[in-house]
């Protein structure tokens, strides 16, 4: 069984210094790189402090929540595995909820938070103005959000949106498409704008005009894309995209049903791309190119900066420097294929 020097070995540090940041003495001054040093040596280790004596003492449930909105959606998939890796090695248990779920509600999570069930939550949900993330930051709950900016969250861990959104107009302008529309959700989600802004900035750089009707907003569920993408598709011929640009999967799956139910099909009547990877898309018909963004690195870096909000270190906002990257598949193709 390890101990407590070994620890202290592993992470180049003093044996003080490990039991103090296991402990989470308030009054400990120590750098961010150095407490998750220490955390990660003793999960590498083994090392398991008495945690029911540890939680009397400081009041800590050991458990931190994940919000979300429809956990479901497949999207969220290595993001969520970020943060369960990183949640594993801070020895806590990770709960994760459906904030829009028809059996929790705002007063049910202020509730929580009151009788201090979770020791601090991430939030995704990812609307400028939430009243529930509002009021549990108005409540002293150490918060995080991932994937969002809120103003009423201190921390933040966001990727290079705006990137991923010229990455992918730029290669459909490779293609030779110069129609390219986008569909996206709600106007009010700010990774919604971020990747809208992105799109908007790679077009006007190209010298491409944006055309009425070429960005769709909708609710973010495949029926909202399926109907944004058919009013695109209802445009006369010479005005409708012959590229399109989806937010995520699920606007990609609406898009694709929207085609299919109007007799067309990607990427010979429209190219098709989307952000996120996930395996499903390889076995979509057409295999689904995408922009693959860094969720996991993402969902890891906002559980780490959690766990450093609860210790009592300050937080900011981060934008992680990994880049999308460009996953070729055959929803897209050059504009002379089309039909």
């Amino acid at each position: 069984m390890s101990r407590l020097k070994d620890v202290a070995a592993h992470a180049g540090v003093s044996i003080g210094t490990v039991a103090r940041v296991l402990r989470e003495d308030p009054a400990l001054v120590v750098r961010p790189e150095t407490r998750s040093r220490v955390l990660l040596s003793a999960a590498a280790l083994d090392y398991r402090p008495n945690r029911l004596a540890s939680g009397l003492r400081t009041r800590r449930a050991g458990t931190i929540a994940l919000f979300l909105p429809d956990p479901h959606n497949l999207g969220w998939t290595d993001m969520v595995v970020g943060i369960e890796k990183t949640v594993v090695a801070f020895d806590a248990l990770l709960a994760t909820a459906d904030v829009r779920g028809p059996n929790l509600n705002p007063d049910i999570f202020a509730r929580f938070v009151l009788e201090r069930r979770v020791d601090g939550v991430l939030v995704a949900v990812g609307l400028l103005d939430d009243e529930l993330v509002a009021r549990l930051a108005m409540r002293g709950m150490p918060m995080v959000a991932i994937n969002s900016r809120t103003e009423a969250v201190a921390g933040s861990v966001v990727m290079a949106d705006e990137q991923g959104s010229r990455l992918a107009v730029r290669h459909l302008a490779d293609l030779g498409h110069t129609r390219i529309g986008h569909v996206t959700g709600t106007l009010f989600a700010d990774v919604t704008r971020r990747r809208e802004q992105g799109y908007r900035d790679a077009m006007a750089g190209l010298g491409l005009v944006i055309e009425p009707g070429w960005i769709g907003h909708g609710p973010p569920t495949e029926a909202g894309a399926q109907q944004v993408t058919s009013e695109m598709l209802a445009l006369p011929v010479e005005r409708r995209p012959t590229g399109i640009l989806c937010a995520n999967l699920t606007a990609a799956l609406g898009a694709h049903t929207a085609l299919r139910a109007h007799g067309y099909r990607a990427p010979a009547d429209m190219s098709v791309i989307a952000f996120d990877d996930h395996p499903i898309e390889e076995h979509l018909d057409p295999p689904l190119t995408v922009v693959a963004m860094p969720m996991a690195e993402m969902g890891a870096r906002g559980a780490r900066m959690l766990f450093d909000a609860i210790a009592g270190v300050p937080v900011h906002h981060v934008v992680i420097d990994d880049q999308p990257r460009l996953m070729i598949r055959a929803s897209t193709s050059a504009l002379g294929a089309l039909s």
